[in-house]
């Protein structure tokens, strides 16, 4: 099962994010999309387009990729500022956290991998539109900016395999091993049942038991 993407805690304060650190020109910008989307609309082309202009013009900072991986956020969830229910709109969530994804934003990386393995899975989904491959580039994207579930989905999805990947219980492990070493605790215990059960990785009973007391420690229900 895919981890759950991240989400924005107030989506609305894009365009006072905007503003406060000083781009004049992209917190109009972004007060309209916003606007757009808490509407129940999809941003436009034009907005999109603009977007992309004011990047042409701007060295992307975490803050200003953080706004855009907002912008996907809201689009994906329907999620906006009076708290009702919007259609989702996909597609456009896609664009948004591409782009971001594209600037370095490891949480528009993650759900971006996300979006693609949940509709790689989906036999409705039209071919070439998704695909596993693309799940495993941005979340080994997000991974290797020490995104802990990025890496944990790593791990789920060698272990598993589908969708047109074949299962790898070595590369499974090295990932499950890295989300427990960034503070993982789901991975910490499936790091010791690998050293347990001697899946993709030797059986060895001492690293078994740091692993499992490490999840214990941080109130895993299976390992307590």
């Amino acid at each position: 099962t895919p981890p759950p993407p991240y989400t924005p805690t107030v989506p609305m304060w894009v365009q006072d994010d905007a503003y406060y650190h000083g781009w004049w020109n992209a917190s109009a910008l972004f007060r309209s999309c916003a606007e757009t989307i808490s509407a129940g609309v999809s941003p436009s082309p034009a907005q999109h387009a603009a977007v992309l202009a004011l990047h042409r013009d701007t060295t992307p900072s975490s803050q200003l990729q953080h706004c855009v991986f907002t912008l996907g956020a809201m689009c994906e969830s329907g999620y906006h500022a009076d708290a009702q229910d919007l259609p989702p709109h996909v597609a456009r969530a896609v664009e948004w956290y591409h782009l971001a994804a594209t600037w370095g934003d490891s949480k528009a990386q993650f759900n971006l991998a996300r979006l693609h393995e949940v509709a790689a899975a989906k036999t409705s989904e039209p071919a070439g539109a998704f695909d596993v491959e693309q799940a495993v580039h941005w979340y080994t994207k997000a991974a290797l900016q020490h995104d802990d579930k990025a890496a944990a989905a790593l791990g789920s999805l060698y272990l598993t395999g589908g969708s047109g990947l074949a299962p790898n219980a070595t590369i499974s492990f090295e990932w499950y091993r890295t989300a427990a070493m960034n503070g993982n605790v789901d991975a910490m215990f499936r790091t010791a049942s690998a050293y347990a059960f001697g899946r993709g990785v030797s059986s060895d009973a001492t690293q078994k038991r740091e692993w499992l007391t490490l999840a214990a420690t941080h109130h895993h229900t299976h390992a307590q």
